[in-house]
C-alpha cells in the first residue's frame, strides 16, 4: 500500500503469470471497495505490477478503461534474477530495511472503525430474511444494502445454529459427516467466489 502526504491511499498487487487472472478483476473492485470504505475515499487508485505483458487480456483491459488504475510492466523475473549475485547475497545478511517512508500498515488506522462482530451478525440476518422470502435464494444480493463491504462469509454452526439452516451440508457429503454440528459458510453476493463447507 502507498499513502501520500494527505493520507489518500493507493494499493498494489504483483503478478507473474497471466494464469492468476481468472478471479483477479471480481478480486480488485472488491479491495476498491472494501478500501474505500475503510479509509473514506470516493476512489482507489490501483497499481498492478507484472513481470509478464498481460496489457492485451480482456480483465487487464478492463481495469485499465478505469483512470486510476495502472500497469507497470518489468522485466522478467528471469532477466531480474540475473541481476544477483550470489556473492553479494553472502556479503549482505538478510537484515530488517529501514527508510524514512517505510511505515507500518498499523500507522495507517481505517478512518471508520468497524464492529465485525455487528456487521457479521448483520449480514447474517439479511441472509437468513432473504431465504425466508416469497423468492427465496434468488433475493440475495438483489437490491444492494447498505451494510458496509467487510463480511464476506458469514458461518452458521456451533450451538446457535439457526433452523432455517440446520440440515445444510456439502452436496454428496454422507449425513454422518456432519456429526449433527453442520457449519455453513455463505459468500456475499459481493465477493469474488462463494463457497459451502461442512
Amino acid at each position: 500500500m502507498l499513502v501520500d502526504h494527505t493520507g489518500a491511499l493507493t494499493f498494489g498487487e504483483i503478478i507473474t503469470s497471466p494464469a492468476d487472472l481468472k478471479e483477479f478483476e471480481a478480486e480488485i473492485r472488491y479491495k476498491k471497495q472494501l478500501f474505500g470504505y475503510l479509509y473514506g475515499q470516493p476512489t482507489v487508485p490501483f497499481l498492478l505490477i507484472s513481470s509478464v505483458d498481460i496489457s492485451r487480456t480482456a480483465v487487464v483491459r478492463r481495469l485499465l478503461k478505469e483512470p486510476d488504475n495502472v500497469l507497470l510492466t518489468t522485466p522478467t523475473c528471469e532477466d531480474l534474477k540475473g541481476l544477483i549475485r550470489q556473492r553479494d547475497l553472502k556479503r549482505s545478511p538478510t537484515r530488517r530495511i529501514k527508510h524514512e517512508k517505510l511505515i507500518s500498515i498499523k500507522d495507517i488506522p481505517p478512518r471508520r472503525p468497524f464492529d465485525y462482530k455487528k456487521l457479521h451478525d448483520e449480514r447474517m440476518q439479511s441472509i437468513i430474511a432473504a431465504v425466508t422470502s416469497k423468492k427465496g435464494v434468488g433475493e440475495l444480493g438483489t437490491p444492494p444494502d447498505e451494510i458496509p463491504p467487510i463480511v464476506k462469509k458469514v458461518i452458521f454452526g456451533g450451538g446457535s445454529t439457526p433452523p432455517l439452516l440446520s440440515g445444510c451440508s456439502m452436496p454428496d457429503t454422507p449425513p454422518s459427516a456432519s456429526r449433527g454440528r453442520p457449519t455453513t459458510r455463505i459468500r456475499s453476493r459481493n465477493s469474488s467466489r462463494r463457497s459451502s463447507s461442512p
